[in-house]
């Protein structure tokens, strides 16, 4: 007997948002196109990545009225900067 069938996890949502990374970066090597490199960076989404000098960040891509993204990328601090 399943509890609650119909609420997902946080460990299932985490596991399928890694799948979906990984499938985006596997299409991309497979074929590097705008429409694969758009869809990988739709998957990152609030990935903590580091800069150069090694601060963490993420981004998050804006939602136009038609709730599609609208290709505007916003990059805030992860909120374990110390900076």
């Amino acid at each position: 007997m399943t509890y609650k069938p119909d609420e997902v996890s946080l460990n299932a949502e985490l596991i399928n948002l890694f799948c979906e990374q990984k499938k985006a970066v596997r299409a991309l090597m497979k074929r590097k196109n705008e429409r694969s490199l758009w869809n990988t960076v739709v998957a990152f989404q609030n990935y903590p990545f580091h800069t150069a000098t090694g601060l963490p960040y993420v981004y998050e891509l804006k939602k136009g009225r038609d709730g599609e993204h609208n290709r505007e990328l916003i990059v805030s601090k992860c909120k374990e900067s110390k900076r």
